[in-house]
């Protein structure tokens, strides 16, 4: 793994750890407890509306990271880090999410720095797995 993808690698856990203590979204025109990103990490397994599918996005994040790291075969690191990116965005999608204890469900009103962030996380993985195969490809071709 050359310089580039480590440092890749680094700015994405560096911006996936910024986006744990910003807010990622309003319901019904304020916070909630899953609002902000460490309480969406830690809570939001046991959501079970939608939402926990998009919660996935973070175990195919550490997936593809690890896979990344220690794989030789660049294509799992691309499917889980695709699987990531494609779970994170359909958070947009989402209408409605548990705002408190009891299962309540609030509108959500719009997408905050939190979740650009979070974004942004899995999209320089996926990024880094795309190029990470056309690395090999390109070192692997007989001139």
């Amino acid at each position: 793994m050359n310089i580039k993808v480590q440092m890749v690698l680094l700015i994405s856990i560096l911006l996936f750890l910024f986006s744990l203590f910003q807010e990622c979204y309003t319901v019904n025109g304020g916070d909630s407890i899953g609002s902000f990103g460490i309480g969406a990490l830690l809570l939001g397994w046991m959501n079970v509306s939608e939402t926990w599918f998009c919660w996935l996005a973070n175990i195919f994040y550490a997936l593809s990271f690890i896979a990344i790291i220690t794989s030789k075969i660049k294509k799992v690191a691309l499917t889980f880090s695709s699987i990531a990116f494609l779970l994170a965005i359909s958070f947009l999608f989402l209408d409605e999410v548990v705002i408190n204890e009891g299962g309540s469900l609030g509108q959500i009103d719009g997408d905050l720095l939190g979740y650009w962030v979070w974004i942004m996380a899995i999209f320089l993985i996926f990024i880094t797995s795309l190029y990470e195969i056309t690395e090999n490809r390109e070192g692997n071709t007989v001139h």
